[in-house]
């Protein structure tokens, strides 16, 4: 049974993860709430439990990417799940998806 605070709202955004000790990777967002998110990527370099910064491409009328620190919460083969630190313009995000 899943225990989430907010529903998700599934997006197709691109992404990159930057990681504190200094390198960043692709990802591909594709679900998100006011809570966090669930990126998918081949990146194996981060694990559960990583705080990041993730940049995230906004609508197509944004000139800057969203960016919010968060918390790696689980982790799979394909992607990971990532918990705001930082709120976040959720209906920039979800503003071409509608």
């Amino acid at each position: 049974m899943e225990r989430r605070y907010h529903p998700r709202r599934q997006v197709v955004r691109n992404g990159l993860l930057h990681h504190p000790q200094g390198y960043s990777f692709p990802c591909r967002i594709v679900n998100v709430s006011a809570g966090g998110l669930f990126v998918r990527t081949a990146d194996a370099r981060i694990y559960k439990g990583n705080y990041v910064k993730v940049a995230i491409d906004a609508s197509s009328n944004m000139a800057e990417p969203i960016t919010a620190q968060a918390l790696v919460v689980h982790k799979k083969s394909d992607g990971m799940g990532l918990l705001f630190e930082d709120d976040i313009p959720l209906h920039e995000l979800l503003n071409d998806q509608q």
